[in-house]
Formats: C-alpha cells, structure tokens, sequence
C-alpha cells in the first residue's frame, strides 16, 4: 500500500512513533473509544485544516485487545 511504501522510504528520525501495551478495565471500553474520537477530532481540527500547508501527513490511532481470552 502506498503508507506502508512512504513508511519504509522515512528515515524512522522524521516520523513519530507510539506504542503501549497495558492492563485494561473492560467496563471501561466505551469511555476509552469515546476518548479516542475526541482526541482524534481535536487533532484534526487544530492542525488538520491549515491554508498554509504544503505536506500530506498520516495519523491513525489503534486500540484493540492483545490476550486471547475468548469467554470475556
């Protein structure tokens, strides 16, 4: 895809990168997503609508669960 190729072709030094692993309180699931959106929506709205802008930049944000119980 053309992100995984632009990806490779930076020099890890010009990209920003971040990653956590944790424990997690289920019951907490919908706050958390809710919180993501908004985080996300104000992102975009500060940075994402400039006139002066001259680049194309990516951001994605990722939450989904690591353990493999299948009965929660």
């Amino acid at each position: 895809s053309l992100m995984s190729e632009r990806i490779d072709a930076q020099p890890a030094a010009t990209r920003k990168n971040l990653s956590s692993v944790m424990s997690f309180d289920r019951s907490r699931i919908e706050e958390a997503r809710e919180f993501l959106e908004d985080l996300h929506a104000q992102f975009m709205k500060r940075f994402g609508d400039d006139s002066n802008a001259g680049s194309v930049y990516a951001i994605s944000h990722s939450f989904f669960r690591l353990d493999e119980d299948l009965n929660a």
